[in-house]
């Protein structure tokens, strides 16, 4: 079993059985793949920062605050897309200036907490620390992406069944999991559709 993140080039799916990566990662034709959720990312901060700098009402109040910014090695910062799921997925481009600039959102979410900034972090990471107070969303209803986890095999005539079992294990248990989060969750994935372009298991 692997884990890739999303800034992976070229991960070596046929040397694993199974492989959990991000879906915006480029996979070979022959790959077997299976979503294994779909989920979306929003910003959030401390209610401490909040109380220093205030609430940003719309998206081009970023530019006036202190954002939490990911950047992927061997890239440049760029501005972010914002979504707008109540208007048909409506786009808008912002310029957001950082004042910290991290490759994991480990990183972004830590220094949030402490009150550092504004950070964009995936909802079903967040939702435990919004029920409980420590961060507060905001910019709501803007998403900043529409993330996916896809589990990944390579092409064989003969899957161990110990494999398929694990697969349909994880898929299930990891659905569960975040439909019982209840808050702000993301939508329920269609188990019949596959992850173009590769093929469903």
């Amino acid at each position: 079993l692997a884990f890739f993140e999303m800034d992976t080039p070229d991960p070596a799916i046929e040397d694993y059985d199974l492989t959990v990566l991000s879906g915006t990662v480029a996979l070979d034709a022959n790959v077997i793949a299976r979503t294994v959720i779909l989920s979306h990312a929003v910003f959030c901060a401390s209610p401490e920062y909040l109380d220093r700098h205030g609430v940003p009402q719309q998206p081009e109040d970023l530019r006036q605050h202190k954002c939490l910014r990911l950047r992927t090695p061997g890239m440049r910062l760029r501005p972010m897309t914002l979504i707008d799921p109540t208007a048909g997925d409506r786009q808008l481009e912002v310029d957001v200036p950082a004042v910290l600039i991290a490759n994991n959102t480990d990183t972004l979410l830590r220094a949030a907490l402490e009150g550092a900034g504004i950070s964009s972090q995936p909802v079903e990471l967040l939702v435990p620390l919004l029920t409980t107070g420590r961060l507060k969303r905001v910019l709501s209803p803007w998403l900043t992406a529409r993330l996916s986890l896809v589990a990944a095999l390579p092409s064989r005539q003969f899957m161990p069944a110990r494999t398929r079992a694990f697969v349909d294990y994880m898929i299930e248990h990891t659905r569960k999991m975040v439909a019982d989060l209840g808050v702000d969750a993301p939508p329920p994935v269609d188990a019949a559709s596959p992850l173009a372009p590769t093929s469903a298991v």
